[in-house]
């Protein structure tokens, strides 16, 4: 752990390789090739497999590209996707790193500008691996075997693939654990890096920042009562990082304020959904495939034989233990029935917890792998040692990346008419198959489908009964259905129709609490009706309804601080490394 920043034991013949910038200027580049690598035959191939939560995470990129056509930076609410239902999606769960993704599908295909968003996380995951490890061991070896292991892992490439805000938060996990290892170490110039983490994480999953709260708790216990105790200034600036990431994440808190917190709109429900039995983790990791229920035959064998290799690093001990810990807690080991209904159970689906114990086992793996070949590697090859393991570890990580999709690669290697996603039926709109085949041709066809999971996320309580008419964009006018044309534009959806009599007009858009309503231009008050939608009663006559989203000025206020809160940190961190 406290090792100097040396590239190899038995020293360099030539100064310009030992030369630390041009290393890492190395890696950088190998990263780059790699990532590409990982997503060239895919965009050869030019199909997707969407299942689990792709449509949800498509559905969202989709309006964010809608709402960017038209010249709007801020998404609200759902006009276009999710059956223009103006459900708060967008509110509630966060979105800022997908719009590269977005903004990509303005110059490329939809399919394109998803494998190069996937590259461009994956090359930014291999950076933030690398230099986090190299701060944290001071280990060029270790930091690449980190790097690497890391990020070619199963379940984060299973994320990757489906669970789109599960595999963004791993881009971010080095950079939380780094920074709260440096402040329980009493490294306090880095405590900003937990803030930084936390709220990076918190952009893109809102349940993963009580997952890393859970882990860093353990964390910090453990370091309690098998390390120096618990110091006063730990917690200081403990709490100055919490202060810190308030700061950065107003943008996402203030609109669960003023909307979700006492509002009846629908939460994550308490209960373990998918529970696998350890025989199934087992058998599955050894299998390397991606799947939502496998860390890899590497990270199984570290779990078998990691304790033999840690017996004299506490901090080894403790980041093997914890992955052992997550790992069984993802299983059906852990006694999760007895705890439906609380707290803990509302990461739903337990599996969730193979992504930090993939993270800490590659720590333990990444100190076997590195005691085992750093010897033999360094001292026969000398100077070129660390180019060399590097580039052999970039083609058993493209090995192993491939080895592990293999199954989706045959899944969309060929135009398969049987799970070709094809027109949805007019009418109601059904659900998209659970998996489907997805090319230039019907990527589209999935937002005529009510996506597989999180189609009615964040309705309105009382809005739950009756999502059957919401989705299928039904208006009440005195109680009679119809279906009236509907005009999305950013943020706001517009109905125009002709009354003959007074009536009472309940339009199918979600209300929340700055949901405002404007009657032939003009701002007018509405009720909301027992279905949870903006309902109006009107005279005689022809009418433009235009309901629509408006966040508070407390939003902006927010979002305000955070921009200079970052401009700040940016600032000082500029001047500190010109003046260090």
């Amino acid at each position: 752990m406290g090792e100097h920043f040396v590239l190899n034991t038995a020293g360099f013949n030539n100064n310009f390789f030992r030369n630390k910038y041009f290393l890492n200027f190395f890696m950088i580049f190998l990263f780059l090739v790699t990532s590409f690598l990982m997503v060239i035959w895919f965009l050869k191939v030019d199909r997707l497999y969407g299942a689990n939560d792709f449509s949800f995470h498509a559905s969202r990129v989709q309006q964010i590209f809608e709402n960017l056509r038209r010249g709007s930076f801020f998404t609200f609410i759902a006009t276009d996707s999710f059956q223009k239902t103006g459900v708060g999606t967008f509110l509630f769960y966060p979105s800022l790193f997908l719009y590269p993704w977005a903004f990509l599908m303005l110059h490329f295909s939809a399919i394109h500008a998803f494998y190069l968003w996937y590259f461009l996380f994956t090359f930014v995951t291999f950076l933030i691996s690398y230099f986090c490890m190299l701060n944290f061991s001071k280990s060029p070896l270790k930091s690449v075997i980190f790097s690497f292991l890391y990020v070619v892992c199963p379940y984060r490439l299973y994320t990757g693939q489906w669970v789109l805000g599960e595999f963004l938060v791993s881009t971010f996990l080095p950079l939380v654990f780094l920074g709260f290892y440096a402040i329980i170490k009493g490294d306090y110039k880095k405590w900003p890096l937990l803030s930084i983490g936390l709220s990076l994480v918190a952009y893109n999953h809102i349940l993963s920042v009580f997952l890393l709260l859970e882990i860093l708790t353990v964390l910090f216990v453990c370091k309690i009562i098998f390390g120096s105790g618990l110091a006063l200034k730990r917690v200081l600036y403990l709490g100055m990082s919490a202060l810190l990431t308030l700061l950065l994440v107003l943008p996402v808190l203030i609109p669960f304020l003023s909307d979700f917190v006492g509002k009846g709109i629908s939460s994550t429900y308490r209960s373990i959904t998918m529970l696998p039995d350890a025989s199934v983790v087992f058998q599955d990791s050894l299998s390397n495939h991606v799947i939502g229920s496998s860390i890899g035959t590497i990270f199984l064998i570290t779990l078998l034989i990691g304790w033999y290799f840690i017996k004299l690093d506490d901090d080894q001990k403790i980041f093997y233990w914890v992955g052992v810990g997550c790992t069984l807690i993802a299983t059906s080991i852990f006694p999760w029935k007895s705890f439906n209904n609380t707290i803990l159970a509302t990461v739903q689906l337990s599996f969730r917890y193979l992504m930090y114990s993939s993270f800490f086992l590659a720590l333990t793996a990444t100190t076997i792998i590195a005691h085992l070949s750093s010897s033999y590697t360094f001292h026969k090859f000398k100077s070129f040692s660390i180019y060399l393991f590097s580039f052999i570890f970039m083609l058993l990580s493209l090995l192993l990346f491939y080895g592990s999709t293999s199954g989706i690669c045959a899944t969309i290697s060929t135009y398969n008419p049987h799970n070709s996603l094809q027109k949805a039926p007019q009418g109601h709109p059904q659900p998209i198959q659970p998996a489907v085949q997805l090319d230039q041709k019907n990527y589209h066809y999935q937002f005529d489908y009510s996506v597989l999971f999180g189609e009615t996320d964040y309705y309105p309580n009382k809005a739950l009964k009756h999502k059957d008419s919401i989705i299928n964009n039904l208006t009440y006018i005195d109680k009679k259905k119809v279906h009236l044309p509907v005009f999305s534009s950013a943020n706001q959806l517009t109905y125009k129709l002709n009354l003959s009599k007074k009536a009472q007009v309940d339009l199918p858009v979600l209300a929340y609490s700055q949901t405002y309503l404007k009657v032939n231009g003009k701002s007018s008050h509405y009720s909301i009706s027992n279905r949870g939608t903006v309902t109006k009663s009107l005279s005689k006559g022809f009418y433009k309804l235009s309901v629509g989203y408006r966040p508070p000025f407390l939003y902006y206020l927010g979002l305000t601080i955070t921009l200079c809160t970052w401009l700040l940190m940016t600032i000082f961190f500029i001047f500190k490394k010109l003046h260090a």
